[in-house]
């Protein structure tokens, strides 16, 4: 019997390293197979169908994959992926409104003819520079395009709904108030309407700042908003030494005097920015109107590079007196307003002459009170909203500069046997024809606080105090009420001779003082109040539910404000009066205004301040 060969014991192989399987195999010399060739995704796949694979993805995700590779950077950034992500979230379901043009670029599909109002020059993709103000080129994708920088318009309307913002502190202060923030009195005497003492105008990426409080010098300040500041150089002993930077504190480039009140004691009562030029692509000039004490006033034209003059210088008839408070400028037509209410039209031509279209008197109107200068249609068909249309053989024509205009005047009015309503003045003028080009004049007012009590919405108009601001963009009214709310109407109304009607559509909610300030552009309405806060406000037409949406979006308050303790609780503000009595607000928000991209306010305490909150982030 053949007995078994007996078996090998096992043998336990050492697991070799790294580095020991390296030097094992370098040892063995070249294998006979090739390695396999590395491939990534992107080197398979055309650029056409990268294209439809990023078209699915969010903002989020395409701005993660710009860091992967220089091409896939470049498909990231296309614009149509862009254009599309900015429909789908900001023009069909909005929360916060954009501006109409690009809602109409975008819902027509065409590539812009002429300017969008309210755009600065530096979203459009042929500008020399972006949106933080660094160099760029300028390639055949932007021509492919429409021109626009549809990544960075994303950027600020998603800063916009989720108050991404950075504050920044103008060094320019009017300084201390003589007297804290109240109600102003209807007609008041020379001062007209309650206001900061701190004037401020934005045109592009310039901001225009002037004092008015008396015995203060006639000057006008101007800052860069969109471009790194320098810190100013300074002489100690025989060094320049460069001061520390302050990122939070802008100073001002440039300023503007006017040579004919060398020997004057003038002080500037009003500062207005031309809203022809304001938001032009392709203009690199702001003219900006600046009345003075003495009732004359000027126009200065300032290009991108800071050069200045002064264009116009008029003074007025001998027996004018009152100095101009309130205007609206819109080239070639500017309107002013006394503190008396004597309300004068002129026209600007080549000559540095202006010529006087026509002067109107009020003893009805009161304060406050907003004017308004805008191109008009006298023909067209109005939207169910109130709001003309405009085709695009008018908005072609609109390009070129308008010859027919509107002016709208807004203000208080009294209501007997108590109360207060609000009134609107509608003036059509064809600088075409004679006469003063006058066409056509309506006039409606607000519902009376009793037919107001009677409505299924009985909160409007429930206090017998004047409004303390107005402000007007077609077709909405918005006032600052004392009773810590606004009130929003609409303009209702076709072309002359039809009559126009103030609607009242709602009461929106939310702060927590008296609203101070209002400012109204697009459907974007913004308000400041005596509790220190910004409120930013959406009044979007919604097509598909043939409705407007009106409510509140976000609430804006700087590192400043927040720590002074911002808008207290109710039980800190009850401990605090029990211990100290009603404390005073330090940071009431006395005058806002806005643009496409940032906001801008006045604070009042003992010093004003200036500051801009920019959505650029």
């Amino acid at each position: 019997m053949s007995r078994a060969p007996p078996t090998s014991p096992r043998i336990k192989r050492r697991r070799l390293s790294h580095d020991e399987d390296s030097d094992s195999a370098a040892a063995a010399g070249p294998s006979r197979w090739p390695a396999p060739a590395t491939t990534t995704l992107d080197s398979n796949l055309s650029d056409e169908v990268l294209l439809a694979v990023f078209s699915n993805l969010a903002a989020r995700d395409l701005t993660r994959l710009q860091s992967v590779s220089q091409r896939i950077n470049r498909l990231a950034q296309d614009p149509q992926l862009w254009k599309r992500l900015f429909y789908n979230v900001f023009v069909q379901q909005p929360r916060l409104p954009t501006l109409s043009g690009l809602r109409s670029l975008l819902a027509n599909d065409t590539t812009p003819s002429q300017r969008i109002r309210g755009l600065p020059s530096r979203y459009y993709s042929g500008h020399t520079h972006d949106v933080k103000g660094k160099a760029r080129a300028v390639d055949q994708e932007d021509v492919r395009h429409d021109g626009l920088d549809w990544q960075s318009l994303y950027r600020v309307s998603a800063n916009w709904q989720s108050g991404n913002f950075a504050v920044t502190e103008l060094l320019a202060r009017a300084g201390k108030v003589a007297q804290p923030v109240e109600p102003s009195t209807p007609r008041s005497s020379l001062a007209g309407p309650d206001r900061p003492l701190t004037l401020v105008q934005s045109a592009a990426n310039l901001i225009f700042t002037a004092s008015r409080q008396e015995g203060s010098e006639a000057v006008v300040r101007v800052y860069r908003c969109d471009a790194q500041q320098r810190s100013p150089r300074t002489q100690q002993g025989s060094q320049d030494v460069q001061e520390p930077h302050d990122p939070t504190k802008s100073r001002p480039i440039a300023e503007l005097r006017s040579p004919r009140l060398s020997n004057s004691k003038a002080t500037i009562t009003e500062l207005r920015v031309d809203v022809a030029t304001s938001g032009a692509a392709t203009s690199s000039v702001a003219n900006l109107f600046v009345a003075y004490s003495d009732s004359t006033w000027s126009i200065f034209r300032v290009t991108s590079s800071l050069d200045h003059q002064e264009v116009v210088h008029l003074t007025p008839p001998a027996s004018t007196t009152t100095p101009i408070v309130l205007a609206s400028f819109h080239w070639p037509l500017v309107a002013t307003c006394t503190a008396d209410f004597h309300i004068s039209l002129y026209q600007l031509g080549d000559s540095q002459q202006p010529h006087l279209l026509k002067q109107m008197h009020s003893l009805t109107c009161h304060w406050p009170a907003t004017i308004s200068l805008a191109p008009f249609q006298v023909e067209g068909p109005r939207s169910k909203l109130g709001k003309r249309r405009r085709s695009s053989t008018e908005q072609q024509s609109q390009s070129r500069q308008p010859s027919t205009f509107r002016l709208t005047v807004a203000y208080c009015s009294p209501a007997y046997p108590h109360g207060w309503t609000l009134a609107l003045q509608e003036i059509v003028l064809d600088l075409r024809k004679g006469a003063g080009g006058f066409v056509s004049s309506r006039f409606a007012t607000a519902p009376s606080q009793h037919a107001a009590s009677r409505s299924r919405d009985n909160a409007a108009q429930r206090s017998a105090a004047p409004p303390l601001a107005i402000t007007y963009d077609d077709p909405y009214l918005v006032v600052g009420s004392q009773d810590n709310h606004l009130e929003v109407y609409e303009l209702r109304g076709d072309v002359a001779p039809a009559p126009l009607r103030l609607a009242h559509r709602r009461v929106l909610y939310g702060h927590m003082g008296s609203v101070l300030s209002v400012a109204l552009e697009d459907g974007r309405c913004v308000s400041g109040s005596s509790d220190g806060s910004v409120m930013v406000w959406a009044l979007a037409d919604r097509p598909r539910l043939n409705k407007t949406r009106m409510d509140h979006v976000v609430t804006l308050r700087s590192d400043k404000q927040a720590g002074t303790g911002g808008i207290p609780t109710l039980s800190d503000l009850l401990a605090r009066v029990r211990k100290e009595g009603m404390p005073p607000v330090p940071h009431a928000i006395k005058w806002v205004s806005t643009a496409y991209d940032r906001v801008l306010s006045v604070l009042g305490s003992e010093d004003e301040q200036v500051q801009v909150w920019s959505f650029t982030a």
